[in-house]
């Protein structure tokens, strides 16, 4: 609403207002759906103003807002659990599976797959995607650089 109204948004006030709405129910993973929302909305006005001053790509067309988690074909919506990252670790028992322990609800959940990378972990993106939980877990890696990487700094996902 205050988009259309005045065609700016108050990230800070409104960030304040949603934090203390939903704190309670979500507890300290209530500004990490917060800022991942700023996140899109901040692209998305980025994106717009370059689209404005012709800078983009013609490939990438005309910009749209975020949408709801929504299944676009079902219309319903989709789960996403958003763990901040000093909220959960990873505890690898083998090569192949281990749990992922989520500190805020004393979950120990048990997962299958290689662990491909290490180093500092990100936001954990748990979503259910055709009946089965698959987990996102960004990771920070650090290592030699070369032409190919021009930055020192690397994310992946598990």
């Amino acid at each position: 609403m205050q988009f259309r109204a005045s065609g700016k948004v108050n990230f800070k006030d409104t960030e304040h207002e949603f934090y203390h709405r939903y704190n309670s129910v979500l507890g300290v993973n209530a500004g990490q759906v917060i800022n991942l929302n700023n996140w899109m909305w901040n692209s998305f006005f980025k994106l717009s103003r370059l689209y404005k001053q012709g800078k983009l790509p013609r490939f990438y067309g005309k910009p749209s807002p975020p949408g709801f988690w929504k299944d676009r074909l079902l219309g319903k919506r989709r789960l996403i659990i958003l763990v901040r990252n000093d909220r959960y670790y990873i505890e690898p028992v083998n090569g192949g599976e281990g749990y992922v322990i989520l500190k805020d609800w004393g979950l120990r959940i048990r997962y299958a797959g290689r662990v491909k990378w290490s180093g500092r972990q990100g936001m954990l993106v748990i979503k259910l995607e055709d009946n089965r939980w698959f987990a996102y877990v960004p990771i920070e890696l650090w290592g030699e650089t070369s032409e190919n990487q021009p930055e020192r700094l690397r994310e992946g996902c598990l």
